[in-house]
């Protein structure tokens, strides 16, 4: 499957569950996501086919159906259908794996377990390999340590967490603050992809300033025990819950670039990434695909 080098043209959301009736001989059954951003429904069934581990599926293309709302109800009216070909809907993990989500999914609807498709793509052997191909004078292990992509994480996971914290809280108070879109620009330090804690906490005091004002500090208050209480610590904090679009992947691009000469685009890189990270994480997905495909 190729990418055009124009962006995916804005369709209606009926416009775009159609179109898969225009390759029924691509698929086995058909996979409908969220993002309509170029590049991310071939990511998705690079990922998809991968995790599969079954030559025998074919599956080579994915739907975007542009926004969350669009694909979960795109899955309802297929489940209400008599079709007989299987639809499977995936959306993301998003700000709902920590604030919640009040609405009942139908049973061919699939929630991913990290923010998103890109959270999948933080596979740092991958990225160290990609390095590796672009320099022609340092060995993989100098590569290794100079990125250090392990203890950049280490660094950084305690300011994001209490940064996403915060975003999952104004999520979970419906509060329309503008959080992820911020992107990682807000917190970037320096040109190698480091936080800066000082931006962190700016951000997070001001909005939870702004929340109190709004519902109250009890209100807050509330909203914040039930955010921990989502916490899996037994999960990487940031891999799982950080948007790996908006600020994990962006960060660790522009680390790597600071080592090495990459001429690669962030896309290019993605789609690269995505024939070589593991896909264990994808797992339970995988499975979850296989059930409602049958």
């Amino acid at each position: 499957m190729s990418i055009s080098a124009k962006a995916i043209p804005t369709r209606s959301e009926a416009g775009r569950f159609g179109s898969a009736v225009f390759h029924r001989n691509k698929n086995d059954f058909d996979i409908y996501v969220e993002d309509t951003a170029l590049g991310y429904r071939k990511i998705f069934a690079i990922l998809l086919r991968r995790a599969l581990r079954d030559p025998s599926v074919k599956l080579e293309r994915v739907y975007p159906l542009g926004g969350r709302e669009n694909v979960l109800e795109a899955a309802r009216t297929a489940y209400a259908s008599d079709s007989n070909k299987k639809a499977v809907f995936i959306v993301d993990g998003d700000l709902f794996l920590l604030a919640g989500d009040n609405e009942d999914l139908p049973k061919n609807a699939i929630v991913l377990p990290r923010y998103c498709v890109e959270n999948f793509l933080v596979d740092f052997d991958s990225l160290v390999a990609l390095m590796n191909e672009c320099d022609p004078e340092k060995e993989s292990g100098s590569l290794v340590k100079l990125s250090d992509f392990p203890g950049w994480l280490a660094n950084a996971e305690p300011g994001l967490r209490k940064l996403f914290v915060t975003f999952a809280i104004a999520k979970r108070l419906g509060s329309g603050i503008k959080t992820v879109s911020l992107g990682h620009g807000s917190v970037c330090g320096d040109k190698g992809g480091n936080v800066n804690f000082d931006k962190i906490n700016k951000i997070s005091e001001k909005m939870i300033d702004d929340l109190e004002g709004e519902y109250g500090p009890v209100k807050v208050n509330e909203a914040r025990r039930f955010v921990e209480s989502r916490v899996k610590d037994d999960l990487c904090f940031a891999r799982t819950y950080v948007s790996g679009k908006d600020f994990l992947l962006p960060l660790l691009f522009l680390r790597a670039k600071g080592v090495t000469k990459i001429r690669d685009d962030n896309l290019a890189l993605k789609l690269r990434i995505a024939h070589t990270c593991s896909v264990e994480p994808l797992a339970g997905v995988a499975k979850e695909v296989r059930r409602i495909a049958g």
